[in-house]
């Protein structure tokens, strides 16, 4: 008898053992009584074969036959086996495990804004440039691994002078950045909807567009792009108006020339859009600890933006990384860049102190909305005062007011991505 083929049969009495009591189960309210006893008979007799170390190898493989024979009568759709079924109940298995992991315990999150800055960074340019060479495949192959760079750009396909409009009314006083319109897409390989920033370059008299992740401001990108010497947008305006054609009105909207021509088929711009920090979320932990001042949390905004006093610019239902800055029944204050609760510089976390001093990249909190100069507020029962760190880049409950503690989902636990060193447990 070959100790291999041996081998063989008894891992074919198993599958067999374990599909005969799968087909028993799922199948046994459709089947004929003869046949469930046949089944199980079958089934009992291959389960004595493969057990007893002194089977034949004949004996097992009669035993192996006859559950064969029973299971092809009586197997449905469960046997013969088939790839897509044998393995849609392991795939649902898995998705479920997952599902629920990530309901209850971690969840995956990125940061998509820079509004937690320097302690944590979202979406942010790189590698911005006009005319220069495109990166090789495999530098961008190992920059989306190492870093999660996407890569864009655009090429010019007229010739002309290269012109972008404005937002707002220039023409007033008012700049409301680069014109963009919210336009609908999908993302992850068009799995999933989602919104996008579109702008509009123009060379020429030729519409260009250019689709960024809705989160993703491209006013900087197109500043280091196409006016490099200026500190805003503002400058770049008022550099412009009185120079021949610096600035013109087409179509009720303004175009600011960048005073530079392409050449048709010439890159114009081409940038990356580094991801930003991808962190889990730990959902479990407050369900054994509260809340404390200093927490980076994660919360909803979907259960109370329609509530009255809430502002209709809050996204209809978003994840939004704060700075837990007041507790319930706190009265807090911004004055010289400090945060006060109670009186008392915040305390609990880092960013507060580095805040206060201006320290390490992190700007100072700001007055404004409920926190405007000499203003106190008094945070509600039942809810937390959040901040980002990047105070003058935060919409935060300054502006929309303060976040009912059941919307609080987490706290940020571990950054997973990308591999810098901030990787690591959340700070």
């Amino acid at each position: 008898m070959s100790t291999s083929h041996l081998k063989t049969l008894r891992k074919k009495a198993v599958e067999l053992i374990r599909l005969g009591d799968k087909v028993y189960h799922y199948r046994r309210d459709v089947m004929a009584a003869a046949d469930i006893t046949a089944l199980r008979e079958s089934a009992s007799v291959l389960e004595q074969a493969f057990r007893d170390k002194k089977t034949k190898e004949a004996d097992l493989e009669s035993a192996l036959h006859a559950q064969h024979e029973i299971l092809s009568k009586v197997g449905g759709e469960i046997y013969p086996v088939r790839f897509v079924n044998d393995n849609v109940e392991t795939l649902l298995v898995i998705a479920i495990v997952i599902l629920s992991f990530r309901l209850f315990f971690f969840q995956p999150f990125v940061i998509p804004t820079s509004s937690m800055y320097p302690t944590y960074f979202g979406r942010e340019p790189d590698a911005v440039s006009q005319a220069e060479k495109a990166p090789a495949l495999h530098q961008r192959i190992l920059r989306k691994v190492l870093r999660g760079a996407s890569h864009y750009k655009v090429d010019a396909k007229e010739s002309g002078t290269i012109s972008i409009p404005l937002g707002g009314h220039p023409e007033r006083g008012i700049i409301q950045g680069f014109y963009y319109e919210e336009v609908k897409g999908r993302k992850w390989a068009g799995l999933l909807p989602a919104n996008f920033r579109e702008y509009t370059i123009y060379v020429g008299n030729t519409k260009h567009t250019i689709r960024v992740p809705f989160e993703f401001n491209l006013d900087n990108v197109l500043l280091e792009a196409f006016f490099p010497g200026a500190e805003s947008l503002a400058e770049a305006y008022r550099g412009l108006v009185n120079k021949r054609d610096g600035v013109t009105f087409v179509n009720g909207r303004v175009r600011l020339s960048t005073l530079k021509e392409a050449t048709k088929g010439q890159s114009i711009l081409r940038f990356d859009i580094l991801m930003g920090d991808a962190l889990f979320v730990n959902r479990f932990w407050y369900h054994f600890a509260p809340p404390k001042a200093g927490d980076p949390i994660v919360f909803r905004t979907g259960g109370f933006k329609n509530r009255a006093g809430y502002p209709s610019m809050l996204p209809d239902d978003k994840y939004y990384i704060k700075r837990l800055a007041g507790m319930p029944g706190q009265v807090l204050e911004v004055k010289n860049h400090t945060l006060f609760a109670d009186g008392e510089p915040a305390s609990g976390a880092d960013a507060f102190g580095k805040n206060s001093l201006r320290a390490d990249d992190y700007p100072g909190y700001t007055n404004v909305g409920l926190l405007q100069s000499g203003m106190k507020y008094e945070v509600p029962q039942g809810s937390f005062f959040a901040m980002g760190d990047n105070s003058s880049n935060s919409f935060d409950s300054r502006y929309f007011g303060p976040v009912p503690e059941k919307e609080v989902i987490g706290k940020a636990a571990f950054i997973y991505f990308p591999f810098t060193k901030r990787w690591g447990p959340a700070k």
